[in-house]
């Protein structure tokens, strides 16, 4: 099962983006930044760097939040091209954390409430290399 959040826009040249959210076969949930086709490619260097921070927020214990930050490496740029190049399709494939939380701690760990989840996400433009 997977999810897409809603398109934003990041940094001052408006790279379009989401967030996407898989729970994946192996009882674990990965989540990635999709960089999406938008009004202002042209604008943008390509291809995309940024440094992404997802927070997953203990919805009982706000001490407890677990959180997982990222920059996109030179070595990204190489072995991922297809997810931070201008998009020629709707949306890239994503770049993330295939495996950011079990399955077993996200019901353990109080990260779910209601039914629901809260994950907040921030994502900087880096300069090109």
């Amino acid at each position: 099962k997977y999810t897409y959040s809603d398109p934003f826009y990041v940094g001052l040249y408006k790279c379009q983006s989401c967030i996407y959210w898989n729970c994946n076969n192996t009882g674990n949930v990965g989540v990635f930044i999709v960089i999406m086709r938008g009004d202002f490619d042209a604008k943008l260097h390509w291809p995309i760097r940024c440094r992404c921070t997802f927070i997953l927020a203990n919805q009982i214990d706000s001490e407890d939040n677990l959180v997982e930050s990222d920059e996109i490496t030179k070595e990204d740029l190489e072995e991922y091209p297809e997810c931070l190049n201008r998009p020629t399709e709707y949306r890239n494939d994503g770049l993330g954390r295939s495996s950011f939380i079990s399955n077993t701690d996200i019901l353990g760990r109080k990260y779910c409430k209601q039914d629901s989840i809260t994950l907040h996400t921030s994502v900087e433009l880096l300069p090109p290399l």
